[in-house]
């Protein structure tokens, strides 16, 4: 990847080694240095962030969060009210709440929200932006914003100069007026968005087509760091943000393997929550099995492949780091032609040789990653395959690689890997990736390696809650 861009630093990186990510880095891609620590292999290097440098001013009393809540709907500001009347304590901050919460408004202006059975006047409510402008006169900005939409929102709209409301059989006033929610709702996070202050959207309604656009605003905004649909989640995440640093630590580890789109997926896990302590253990143009000879297509020279043994690279790693779940991502070289080791033929995706060969590969990996149980009674790590995405050809992906049945054939691996081991689950990796290009257009200059901003904020809604949920066996 030419250009400079943060992705292509990124990969960079990663062709140096092990990619360790540090919480405590001020600069969310600053320059690597080399780590102390040894590896399992004396060839590997250790790249991490570094710490923040040590301050010599003695710290101030932590200031109140201030939570701004907005929307329709006051389940979310019952939680954060809860949250800030209970006792203090030395580990978290006080909570100092912000109402912008207005029931029976919904978030766009209008004069009804219609639904089957009934129609809500909403002529006499204060705009949305007038209703946050208040909250904040005379304050400093939030730390926190959180919105909060609920089944009002859901309700098809009809402005002032709207004449009724369109039948089924009008789908594109139907179409157009589903719009203006959603539109709505994401100018209202982009103002906070482009000041950099932390998101949390929330959902408190039935489940359909606004609880999905909801999903895709926080996929899109990239200080939009969690999506929740429930108290309890929305507790967890201001108790998060209200946490005093110094006194809590990453709580999952996680470890990444796969090529150089892995390492991108690693950024974005570490960048987008707390929670997560992440290690890339991948290799730039390396596949996940054990092969010797990368054939990219026609026209070009077969590549001798110089890839770690991950049965004798990882054990070492695995005792020194002990991670909660590991994610396994083929990526894009699983779409090449490749030779493998005991046989001279390039083997093409989806061949029965090809197929039985990645199936005893997996089984001698689950068997390093996992040595003491084919479960999770023994405390040893469940595992996240990542799914792959259709690519497009370019520098990374002649024509070969790009062929729909190629991918096709790698993901029903990871299928049939799933159903056949315990402890194995799929990370749907293509899906949001794929509907948010489809949206908002390609975010892979390459054709193969996302940017690590935009996957960020994918991640944020789709990827954090099955780590998460691998990670406590709640999947």
């Amino acid at each position: 990847v030419t250009g400079g861009d943060d992705t292509a630093e990124l990969l960079a990186v990663g062709a140096d080694g092990l990619v360790r990510f540090d919480d405590q880095a001020d600069d969310p891609r600053p320059e690597p240095t080399e780590a102390v620590r040894p590896l399992s292999d004396p060839g590997d290097q250790l790249v991490t962030l570094p710490d923040a440098p040590a301050s010599t001013i003695a710290p101030l009393p932590p200031q109140p969060l201030r939570v701004l809540v907005v929307g329709s709907d006051t389940a979310a500001l019952d939680v954060v009210v809860e949250l800030a009347e209970l006792p203090e304590a030395p580990s978290r901050r006080s909570i100092e709440v912000i109402d912008a919460v207005r029931p029976e408004c919904a978030f766009v202006d209008a004069v009804e929200m219609g639904f089957d059975d009934r129609v809500v006047d909403v002529s006499q409510c204060a705009s949305t932006s007038d209703t946050v402008s208040s909250a904040l006169a005379g304050g400093t900005e939030p730390d926190l914003v959180i919105v909060a939409a609920g089944q009002l929102d859901s309700g098809t709209v009809r402005r002032a100069d709207d004449v009724g409301f369109p039948t089924e059989t009008m789908l594109l006033e139907v179409a157009e007026r589903s719009t203006v929610t959603y539109q709505a709702v994401d100018d209202l996070v982009a103002e906070f968005d482009s000041a950099g202050i932390p998101i949390v959207m929330s959902w408190w309604g039935e489940q359909g087509l606004l609880d999905n656009e909801l999903g895709r605003i926080a996929a899109r905004r990239t200080s939009v760091t969690g999506y929740v649909r429930n108290g309890d989640a929305l507790s967890d995440w201001v108790e998060r943000e209200a946490a005093i640093e110094d006194d809590i630590g990453p709580l999952v580890r996680v470890l990444v393997l796969g090529d150089s789109t892995s390492l991108v997926l690693a950024r974005a896990l570490h960048d987008v929550d707390d929670r997560l302590d992440v290690l890339w253990a991948g290799a730039n143009g390396c596949p996940i099995v054990r092969a010797t000879t990368l054939h990219a297509g026609t026209g070009r020279e077969p590549n001798p492949l110089d890839c770690p043994d991950f049965a004798v690279k990882l054990p070492r790693l695995l005792d020194d780091f002990d991670p909660h779940v590991v994610v396994v991502m083929p990526g894009t070289i699983a779409l090449a032609n490749l030779t493998f080791i005991g046989d001279d033929r390039p083997q093409v995706p989806g061949s029965a040789d090809w197929v039985a060969y990645h199936d005893a590969e997996f089984a001698v990996l689950l068997d390093v990653l996992r040595p003491s149980a084919a479960d999770r009674s023994a405390g040893v790590p469940a595992v996240l395959i990542a799914d792959s995405p259709a690519i497009k050809r370019g520098p990374f992906s002649p024509s070969e690689m790009v062929l729909p049945e190629r991918v096709a054939a790698v993901n029903a691996q990871i299928a049939r890997w799933a159903v056949a081991h315990d402890g194995v689950d799929i990370l749907d990796y293509a899906g949001p990736l794929t509907r948010y290009e489809a949206e908002f257009g390609s975010i892979r200059p390459d054709e193969v390696h996302p940017a690590a901003i935009e996957l960020t904020g994918i991640a944020a809604a789709w990827f954090v809650d099955p780590v998460l949920a691998a990670a406590t066996g709640e999947r």
